[in-house]
């Protein structure tokens, strides 16, 4: 007996993973991303083998291709990448957008208004509540800024503004379509200017400078591309009338909801946010360019597949020119993709978001609007939004933007009625999700596993940690697991032990600084200060900028040899005193890190080997340490969140 499902059941199961992605963190947890693996695995297969052929069609060759290309391109750069204890992540999700992607593209042309509309309206809701949910804690919580549910209640500090702005820079074209694109039994004209007021003034209160500039973007575009089209039921006029009237009401509720808000916390100044005079300054625009830079310098190094995935981390340290100037990503989409899976893959997902754009574009400019046509146009407003602001602010690896931006590229193309069949196709596709969902399985054990290590080492149970931590030795995704039972064994005094966990740390990954300073401090154990000193050397080459433990360790190292360390003095002074800096101003939250107890100790040592300028060294620890004490207080006395 043969199983059959219908499309409209697979769609269901993707709906709920684009709500759950939303809701979830805004979909930036590990665990969002193997549901977004396991998901698209199942409605690939599930697709293949059990939905009547008559419910889709073949995808367009060439494009498809684009995109199967840019998976294989990932894995192999992963697999030759310089940072492989990181990045298999990235290339599961980019294979499970690639199924997302095919889903999508196998929809036929007919059913695409309706699945289109579903999508909208499932996605306006999520955000609706992503707002409820973001007013509470906006209002509760310490954190001066709007981030809906894009937040992690574990960490104090993962709060993410900048990635909640860019989903409703998605999300907001769907909600004019679920308000007013579509006929309803119930036409509420107060009640849509309400909810599409309370949806912007929730972006606003973001305070993200570069998402208004794109949110202007995407209304200019609309406006042009409407009149284009010569919409007769969206007209320019219409839509400048229905824009005043948003706009007034978001403004009202920008207001109330900052009201609310000062009842319990402080409020951000928003002169002070558009003049860059806010906490950050201009660093956010400073330090962005810095990023493009260094990427550009290394995606010069190996144009081919670049560094591997994940791996601009673990390089941009290398290139770094101020205190804790350092990021996951470069903050462009295009130029993380060059340096760290090559320029061809840069190359790649620019031709398929260009394709699909031009591919709608044209075929909506062309003709009068009709009902799915004018969807087509806020899609595309969608869509230009999200790339836009990956142009200066990376965000795509969170689930809750990529997996509908993805799904959003499948259904732009122009669909060419086609019989599906037996093809290479469908081969490859069925292939890499059988593929996909064995690593999906295997790698969430170790997962699972290497979690209750690290929550484990966490609370001192030190022998279950490295219990844990050793079933997971054959895992492709350790992290830093190696680096975290090196540790562990160096506190024994394991020091063999942990000489083996090091070289596998070494062998996954030797441009972590962290890796090199831990094997220094190996060999300051083992009493062998010359292969300590080359340790802390690499250490300070690639990390001198974020850890001063280290510069202290080198002096320290150094002072056996009092010429070499007279000619590094006004080096070593130069970062003393950048972190010095740096304290007094609080930067990137220094004060609340342990290099203000580093500065005081290589202050210390300094003034000990160098006693005619003790007064200025202490001086400076003084400042440092009085600056660091006042920060921290302020911290402590300010009252917890109401929430968490």
């Amino acid at each position: 007996m043969r199983i059959t499902l219908h499309r409209s059941a697979l769609n269901w199961i993707l709906f709920f993973l684009l709500t759950f992605a939303v809701l979830w963190r805004g979909g930036k947890a590990l665990d969002a991303t193997w549901m977004l693996a396991g998901i698209a695995c199942f409605i690939t297969l599930a697709d293949v083998f059990f939905v009547p052929k008559s419910e889709r069609v073949s995808p367009p060759l060439a494009l498809w291709s684009l995109a199967c290309a840019l998976v294989v391109w990932t894995v192999i750069s992963f697999y030759l990448s310089s940072t492989k204890n990181y990045g298999l992540d990235e290339v599961m999700q980019t294979a499970s957008l690639f199924l997302l992607f095919h889903f999508a593209l196998g929809i036929p042309a007919t059913d695409i208004p309706k699945f289109t509309s579903r999508f909208a309206r499932i996605l306006s809701i999520a955000a609706l509540v992503a707002c409820a949910v973001g007013i509470i804690v906006y209002s509760l919580q310490p954190v001066s800024r709007f981030v809906g549910t894009f937040f992690d209640v574990r960490f104090s500090t993962d709060y993410w503004p900048n990635a909640w702005a860019e989903f409703l820079l998605f999300a907001w074209p769907l909600m004019v379509w679920s308000l007013w694109g579509r006929k309803t039994k119930v036409e509420v004209p107060i009640g849509k200017i309400l909810v599409m007021a309370l949806l912007n003034a929730c972006l606003l209160l973001s305070y993200s400078r570069g998402a208004i500039i794109v949110f202007v973007a995407q209304i200019l575009f609309l406006a042009v591309a409407a009149f284009v089209a010569k919409a007769p039921s969206f007209s320019v006029r219409l839509l400048l009338q229905k824009l005043a009237a948003v706009l007034m009401v978001t403004f009202v509720f920008f207001i109330l909801i900052n009201h609310l808000r000062s009842q319990f916390n402080p409020v951000q100044s928003v002169l002070e946010k558009a003049t860059f005079t806010a906490s950050e300054g201009k660093s956010s625009v400073s330090e962005r360019a810095q990023f493009f830079e260094q990427s550009f310098y290394f995606a010069a190094q190996k144009p081919l597949f670049g560094y591997g995935p994940y791996s601009f981390r673990f390089l941009q340290p290398h290139a770094q020119q101020s205190v804790l100037a350092t990021s996951d990503h470069p903050h462009n989409v295009f130029l993380k993709l060059a340096m760290e899976r090559g320029v061809i893959a840069s190359i790649l997902f620019l031709l398929i978001v260009t394709w699909c754009f031009l591919s709608a574009l044209r075929r909506e400019t062309r003709r009068n609007a009709k009902a799915g046509s004018l969807l087509m146009l806020l899609l595309l407003v969608s869509v230009l939004g999200v790339i836009l602001h990956n142009l200066i602010d990376y965000n795509l690896q969170f689930v809750g933007i990529s997996a509908p931006l993805w799904i959003a590229l499948g259904l732009l193309p122009t669909r060419t009625e086609r019989k599906i069949g037996t093809s290479l196709q469908t081969i490859i596709t069925v292939l890499l999700a059988i593929a996909l969902l064995l690593v999906t399985l295997s790698e969430g054990r170790y997962l699972t596993v290497s979690s209750l290590a690290r929550k484990a080492e966490r609370a001192g149970d030190y022998s279950t940690a490295l219990s844990l931590y050793s079933r997971t030795t054959a895992s492709m995704f350790p992290r830093d697991g190696w680096l975290s039972r090196a540790k562990i064994l160096m506190t024994d005094g394991d020091l063999d032990s942990a000489q083996v966990a090091i070289d596998r740390a070494m062998v996954l990954n030797n441009l972590d600084y962290r890796i090199w300073k831990l094997q220094g401090d190996l060999f300051i154990a083992r009493k062998d200060p010359s292969n300590a000193l080359i340790a802390f050397g690499k250490a300070y080459d690639f990390g001198r900028y974020n850890d001063l433990g280290i510069t202290r360790a080198l002096v320290e190292l150094l002072r056996t040899q009092p010429k070499t360390l007279d000619a590094r003095r006004n080096e070593f002074e130069l970062l003393l005193n950048d972190f010095g800096l740096a304290i007094e101003e609080n930067t990137h939250f220094i004060d609340l890190s342990q290099n203000v107890e580093e500065l005081a100790k290589l202050c210390s040592l300094l003034a000990a080997i160098y006693p005619e300028d003790a007064a200025a060294y202490r001086s400076l620890s003084d400042r440092s340490m009085e600056h660091a004490l006042l920060e921290r207080s302020r911290l402590s006395a300010r009252p917890r969140g109401l929430l968490w």
